[in-house]
């Protein structure tokens, strides 16, 4: 072979070697800066999730002073200052919407603890049932024997730990109140359809509301029913009280709130009549203790949330009771 041709091929694979490397380093340098801009984007989306983080607790705490600074904490309804959403933008312009639910509003699931202390009118159970039924859930039988043995104390009753180890991973019933209403996906009969909002495919479901409207969890043991206000109770809540033939009762309860806030629960005693006295005492209040606070802070697409449920005493003094994040 001519050494001419020798070199020429030499200097040829050369020429590839040197390309095929500047290839290689080239790439080198370009996954280099791709991966520089994605720890400088990840950096920046940290530092804003921290700052949002830090806006929605703010928004927390300027919720809580609100709630704190009510001049008639022994009286609570809907027009109170506390009641009204908030929406502000802070100095760094984060946007955070600010929300005070009053959940004394609701029927507590956790009420199904307690059993039945002598004769009455209406159980938590009934009160249950019936609010269920107006909910949109129109079996709820067997569901609510399910909650009623998950929450009491005892191991007595169909749905208790051995039906649970029987399913797919097996766990155990919880026989304590419940902690937070997610938790009521594992009780039997409970699933997430359940809880999505009705379409108005019918006439049973125009008229229903939804479960999570009309119930709460408060993750408290109690030897008692925690009370549901009259003042912010929604008409199904108080039928379901009062019970589903008891719908002129209902009617003067809500008349006799449009005219201004109750502030003793003395009218609805009037109104109900003496076979529902034990009702009002048992179950109904004119102030609320538990109150949701919902903070949500936004900024360049990104988002926190946080929740936490307040508890206010008969003093106005507020503890946190539980934080959601």
């Amino acid at each position: 072979m001519p050494k001419t041709f020798q070199r020429a091929r030499v200097r040829g694979s050369t020429l590839v070697l040197v390309l095929v490397l500047a290839a290689v380093l080239t790439s080198l340098v370009l996954f280099a800066q791709w991966q520089a801009r994605r720890e400088l984007v990840a950096s920046r989306q940290a530092l804003t999730q921290l700052a949002l983080h830090q806006a929605a607790a703010e928004g927390i705490r300027t919720a809580l002073l609100r709630l704190a600074a009510d001049d008639e904490p022994t009286v609570d309804h809907l027009r109170k200052p506390w009641a009204q959403p908030q929406l502000v933008t802070n100095p760094v312009g984060i946007v955070v919407a600010v929300r005070i639910t009053d959940e004394n509003r609701c029927f507590d699931w956790n009420n199904l603890a307690i059993p039945p202390l002598g004769p009455q009118s209406r159980s938590a159970s009934d009160v249950a049932l019936d609010l269920m039924n107006l909910s949109g859930d129109y079996a709820p039988v067997e569901r609510l024997a399910a909650l009623g043995d998950w929450v009491d104390a005892d191991a007595n009753g169909l749905w208790e730990t051995p039906f649970y180890r029987q399913q797919s991973p097996g766990y155990e019933a919880a026989n304590r109140p419940l902690y937070t209403l997610s938790e009521l996906l594992h009780v039997q009969g409970f699933s997430r359809d359940l809880f999505r909002p009705h379409t108005g495919e019918t006439a049973f479901t125009r008229a229903a509301t939804n479960l999570l409207e009309n119930f709460t969890v408060v993750p408290l043991p109690r030897d008692r029913p925690v009370r549901i206000n009259a003042n912010t109770a929604s008409r199904e809540v108080l039928l379901a009280l009062a019970g589903v033939d008891q719908a002129g009762v209902v009617m003067q309860v809500l008349a006799l709130r449009e005219s201004g806030p109750l502030r003793s629960l003395q009218p609805v005693r009037r109104a109900v009549g003496p076979a529902l006295q034990d009702v009002v005492e048992r179950f109904l209040d004119v102030r609320s203790l538990y109150f949701r606070v919902e903070s949500v802070a936004v900024q360049h697409e990104q988002a926190e949330r946080i929740t936490a449920l307040a508890r206010r005493d008969e003093n106005g003094a507020l503890a946190i009771v539980q934080w959601l994040f």
